[in-house]
């Protein structure tokens, strides 16, 4: 890796930074975004987040240019197909017409990029590519070229957050990355499953509950604004965290996860999913974590547990996960 990274993943209310140099992470920041930047997931202010990405570099010293993009999995299709065995031109032909039942408008307004899982070979038949293709509109990856271009930096590559999950557990664990698991990325206004199947993407489920489900409860119980409340969460101030409200609202979301987990095992009865890695700022809620434990069967690991040979400082991993497996995602500059 012959020039520095910077790993940058854009969420609703924070963007996490991490920069790469030689293999090894050399700073990471996790920051909080003003007020009608990011909506849903997608930037409404594109001249705000150009400033704040400025401003970012600057202040926490990232000296690396070249951006390592994580996309929000809900800006891009991602499918997992099974085509026969073609060349990369034929796949760049064909690959288009994969997502007609999903694009909307004239599929040339669309980007499209595939990563090959495995080459199946039948007794009696050709041979077929098992991957997982992706397509995103052009449009927004534009708008986020010109934005990095105006902010001194230069966006490289850029990969659904489903992918750099799995590339970040390749280089954390090789032989856990082949097992089935789980990631749960307990975020502020939303929380997300996706589950691996023997380390590849296989689907995800977005839960429309996260920590701002949590601080609405708090603000109500102390008559306290929303930032505020996401400050007695963490440090369960007058014992909030225990009273009756927040232990359903923390029940909620545990169903919710068991919900998302149990469709995966019922549709896939051979599955070996045993462990659920969690991360997002919900990690930093006892009480959330244990209606979780007590309601997932399974066993419930924090992502920050794989830092050992990747980050020297667990809390970048706990911080920015996505982030990191971008870095590691692609191919070397």
């Amino acid at each position: 890796m012959a020039k520095g990274r910077l790993g940058i993943e854009i969420g609703n209310s924070r963007v996490k930074i991490v920069e790469m140099k030689n293999d090894e992470i050399v700073n990471f920041a996790a920051l909080d975004l003003p007020a009608n930047v990011v909506r849903n997931e997608e930037i409404i202010s594109w001249d705000g987040m150009r400033d704040f990405l400025k401003t970012a570099v600057r202040e926490n010293h990232f000296t690396a240019k070249q951006v390592y993009l994580a996309l929000p999995d809900n800006a891009v299709y991602l499918r997992r197909l099974t085509l026969p065995l073609m060349t990369e031109k034929q796949l760049a032909v064909n690959l288009p017409y994969e997502f007609h039942d999903f694009v909307t408008g004239d599929k040339e307004q669309y980007l499209y990029d595939y990563m090959v899982l495995d080459r199946i070979k039948h007794d009696n038949g050709p041979e077929e590519l098992e991957l997982i293709g992706v397509a995103i509109s052009k449009e927004p990856m534009n708008s986020y070229q010109t934005m990095f271009h105006d902010a001194g930096l230069k966006l490289v590559q850029a990969a659904p957050q489903s992918i750099t999950y799995s590339s970040l557990m390749k280089h954390a664990d090789e032989e856990k990355a082949k097992e089935d698991f789980a990631i749960l990325d307990v975020g502020y206004a939303a929380t997300r499953v996706t589950i691996y199947a023997k380390g590849q993407y296989y689907t995800s489920r977005d839960i429309e509950r996260g920590c701002e489900y949590l601080a609405s409860k708090v603000a109500d119980l102390l008559h306290v604004d929303d930032h505020i409340a996401c400050l007695y969460l963490v440090g369960d101030n007058q014992g909030v965290m225990d009273r009756p409200e927040l232990t359903d609202a923390c029940g909620d979301i545990a169903v919710d996860v068991m919900r998302a987990i149990n469709y995966y095992t019922y549709e896939n009865r051979d599955n070996n999913l045993e462990t659920l890695y969690v991360c997002g700022g919900g990690e930093e809620i006892p009480q959330l974590l244990n209606a979780i434990r007590e309601t997932v069967p399974l066993n419930l690991v924090s992502l920050r547990t794989l830092s050992e040979g990747i980050v020297k400082d667990p809390r970048a991993m706990a911080a920015c996960p996505s982030a990191i497996g971008m870095c590691w995602n692609g191919e070397d500059d």
